[in-house]
């Protein structure tokens, strides 16, 4: 009796650190995504205060919020030393072809008249916009690979140790 309280006790939480574990991706993804529309917001808000306003970059950064680039602390660093210091100190959780168009924007930003910073806000925006709409594209199907592949091969795992 006691050896069959055991297996099941270590199949439960088997099963339960599968379940776990994909709730992580699950939750890796979903804050990748998020970070990312962020990042289009800061973009957009950058475009639109040159373009109407011709605010300066620090104060434009002062005054941008958002949680997800807070957590991480992004926006901190941002704010303190600018876009390149805060790119070059790894904090965000993005693919390395979004990095890629935030350090071409970041080495092309402060550089030019009005209208030459604020197309290039919009081509980087429209940049991030299309890596942003494959990423929940994909993270659909993601977010149902994580949900029941740790919990079938945890099941697997099971059916070989048990017999």
């Amino acid at each position: 009796l006691s050896q069959t309280i055991v297996k099941l006790a270590g199949c439960a939480s088997t099963v339960l650190a599968a379940v776990v574990w994909g709730s992580r991706r699950i939750k890796a993804e979903r804050r990748r995504t998020a970070e990312l529309e962020a990042l289009c917001r800061l973009v957009g808000e950058i475009g639109e205060n040159i373009a109407h306003f011709g605010t300066p970059l620090p104060e434009i950064y002062s005054g941008y919020s958002d949680d997800s680039l807070d957590g991480c602390g992004f926006l901190s660093l941002l704010r303190e030393r600018g876009m390149t210091a805060a790119l070059d100190a790894h904090l965000l959780t993005q693919s390395d072809d979004v990095t890629a168009i935030l350090y071409r924007f970041s080495h092309s930003l402060g550089g030019g008249d009005r209208t030459e910073q604020t197309e290039l806000c919009e081509y980087t925006k429209k940049r991030l916009s299309e890596a942003l709409a494959v990423r929940k594209s994909e993270s659909r199907d993601k977010e149902k690979l994580w949900r029941t592949c740790p919990v079938l091969i945890a099941l697997a795992a099971i059916l070989l140790v048990i017999q």
